[in-house]
């Protein structure tokens, strides 16, 4: 097939046990498609923003513990991204793994590593909370 992809991007919710049992269900079909075109994936996870912190206490403590906030968050995304990386080489697809933050949000996120990447195709799975009406 002349148009089948080469690398797939698979962006994954990671912030909630409900969001992780998505994301498994979205990286094994990924890994079907990825099979079927013998493509490689691109699993992302696109972390949160750090939320702006107005107030009186803008100390250097207080950035102290948001940037801690924040670190431990990605290495918790990177952690389960790996975990993913090994369902998908057990399913006989190559996997790699970016989890990056935009201050602009999780669209920029997405296009920015599809661009860095050089994806041909996104899969992306929904939470199925509002299906088609949001198209």
């Amino acid at each position: 097939m002349k148009l089948a992809p080469k690398k797939i991007l698979v962006p994954l919710a990671l912030d909630s046990d409900e969001e992780r049992k998505i994301s498994e269900a979205a990286v094994e079909a990924a890994c079907d498609l990825a099979k079927a075109f013998g493509a490689s994936l691109v699993l992302t996870h696109a972390a949160p923003p750090p939320v702006p912190v107005v107030g009186p206490d803008l100390s250097g403590e207080t950035l102290k513990v948001l940037s801690q906030v924040i670190e431990e968050r990605m290495a918790t995304a990177k952690t389960a991204l790996a975990g993913f990386e090994a369902k998908a080489k057990e399913m006989g697809v190559t996997a790699t793994s970016v989890v990056r933050s935009d201050p602009d949000g999780i669209p920029r996120v997405l296009v920015g590593v599809a661009e860095d990447e050089g994806v041909d195709m996104i899969a992306m799975c929904s939470h199925g909370r509002m299906g088609i009406t949001r198209v």
